[in-house]
Order: C-alpha cells, then structure tokens, then sequence
C-alpha cells in the first residue's frame, strides 16, 4: 500500500509505522503562539515606558535613578537635615499597633490618645450589614468605642491595610495610629538612676529575639506586680513591636503608659517620673553594673548560650 503525500509528511520514522505525529512548527515560518506573542507584546510595552519616563525626566531635568543613588552616596557623613530631623521627630510621637483584642484594649483605656484607625472596608461592611447578634462582638466594641471617643475611622482596602501594619497575616484588618506613650521611648541607665527611688528591682532582658517571647515575658512581669521596670538589652527585640504589643495583650502599652505594676513611689507617696523601659545603649554587661552598683535587685532573663558573667 503506498501512502499519500499527506500521510507520507504525517508518517513517524521514529514510531516504525506504529504512530503519526504532529506537523513541525519548528520552521523558519512558524508563528510564535499566542502566550509568547502576548509575552513579547507585553515586554515591548514596558521597554517603550522605560524609554518615555527616561525621556521626560530628561525634558523636564529631572535626576535619574543612578544620579540620585550618586548623590546619596557623596552626601555619606554629612549631618542630617532639619526638614529631615523634623520628620522624624513626628514619626516618633506615633506608635503603630494591629490586632483586633490588641486594639480594643488600647481603646478601653481613655488615657491613650489615637490619631486614627485604620479599618478593612470588608470587615466594616460585613459587620454593619447583620444583626448584632451575628457580628463580631469584637469589631462591634471596637466601633462603639471609636465613635464614642469620636476617634477617626478610615475604610481601607485590603492591601493597604497590609502595607501599614507589614503582617497581612496577623493584623486581622485593623491598623491604629495612636500617639507614643511616655514611657513607650526606652530611657538610658544614666537617666533611669537619676530619677529612681532608693528601693527597686530590675527585670533585666538580653538576646530576647523572638517578639511573642517578649510580649509574653512583659504580660508576665506587669501581672506579678514585682518590677519598677524592665532592662532591655540591644540584642533582644524592641519592647514597642507591634508583634510584642499584639502578644502581650497589649500590656506592654499599659506598661509603657504608667510604670511596671505602678511600684516606683517617691518619698513623698506620689509617683516618680522613672521610665517603664530602660535600653541598655551601652551593653548589657554595662547596665546590669551601674543598676548593681546602685543597690538594685535584679532578675536576669537572658537567651545567650554563654552567659553573662557579672
């Protein structure tokens, strides 16, 4: 039997007679397929935007990407400026926390001043269309007390919700925006021992990396009433993490807020103005010698393998 020239181009020497193959596209004329095509399109796209925005930049003066880098880099050492110091300044009068129980105890406590609150337009719709009954009883006290408060609520979407709170995962669709409490800025040792009372203990922390660790430690300390404050190494997390404040039930702002467990009194009966954490700036080693030089009573807590030896 001889075969057609079809069948002929079709026929597989490979399959001895046994199967048929599909045409080659691998020709000099083949044309790409749609998903390479589509492809090409889209990378010719993004070149000719690359080519306009340099051109326009070119136009209108404005520096490219490598001048700017450049210049960055020749202003290495020089002093900071004052638009750049007063920028910071600000930003260090807020404190960022996430977390649905973590912001409705922050709210419970009317002494706490917010700047706004940052709310998931999902989760707002879906517990402003139900009964009372069916919403979350949470985010249900937590609109109660933003609007008796008369705190500002912003309707976010999804992802930035995510990008002020930087854990899509555990913020649970709520951001705050709440000014630093006093004690919420670590305090040097030198500064501490000039305020402190002639009796304290020290509830000192080093190599404490992992946040849920050092909410959980603080929650504990605040709760046991023990401690006049808390010795933070430079080693462990910062005591102002929105991770920390999430895992110690918000404690650590309470903390902040007054003193640990409200101990340190002045001769007097009233308050004394000591910090509720105290950063060890000069090392840990440094701090704990000056605290025992001047009589405190310590409780070291400290995650390095080696020790500290005192």
């Amino acid at each position: 039997n001889t075969l057609s020239s079809n069948e002929s181009r079709l026929y597989s020497s490979r399959g001895g007679g046994r199967s048929y193959d599909r045409p080659s596209t691998r020709g000099k004329d083949a044309k790409p397929s749609t998903e390479r095509a589509r492809h090409n399109r889209a990378r010719n796209l993004e070149d000719q935007k690359r080519k306009d925005a340099y051109k326009k930049r070119i136009e209108h003066k404005v520096e490219t990407t490598q001048q700017v880098v450049a210049q960055r880099a020749s202003r290495v050492g020089e002093p900071d400026s004052p638009e750049y110091l007063a920028k910071v300044a600000e930003h260090d009068q807020f404190l960022t926390v996430y977390g649905r129980k973590t912001v409705r105890e922050a709210l419970r406590d009317k002494q706490i001043r917010f700047r706004h609150v940052y709310l998931d337009e999902r989760v707002l719709i879906t517990n402003s269309n139900v009964s009372r009954n069916e919403a979350d009883p949470v985010i249900l006290e937590i609109l109660d007390l933003i609007r008796e408060r008369n705190i500002k609520l912003i309707s976010a979407d999804r992802m930035k919700i995510t990008h002020i709170s930087k854990n899509g995962k555990q913020d649970g669709g709520i951001v705050a925006d709440l000014f630093a409490p006093p004690g919420s800025k670590l305090a040097s040792v030198t500064d501490f021992l000039k305020q402190a009372p002639e009796s304290y203990h020290i509830l000192a922390l080093d190599q404490i990396t992992t946040p849920a660790n050092m909410g959980m430690i603080i929650r504990s300390a605040v709760a046991a009433n023990n401690f006049d404050a808390i010795l933070v190494g430079d080693g462990s997390v910062s005591v102002t993490n929105p991770l920390v404040i999430k895992a110690s039930a918000s404690t650590a702002l309470l903390a902040a807020k007054s003193k640990i467990g409200n101990r340190t009194t002045t001769a007097e009966g009233g308050d004394a103005p000591t910090a509720s954490f105290i950063a060890a700036k000069d090392g840990i080693f440094n701090a704990l010698t000056a605290l025992r030089q001047d009589g405190a009573d310590i409780v070291l807590l400290a995650a390095d393998p080696n020790g500290i030896n005192m």
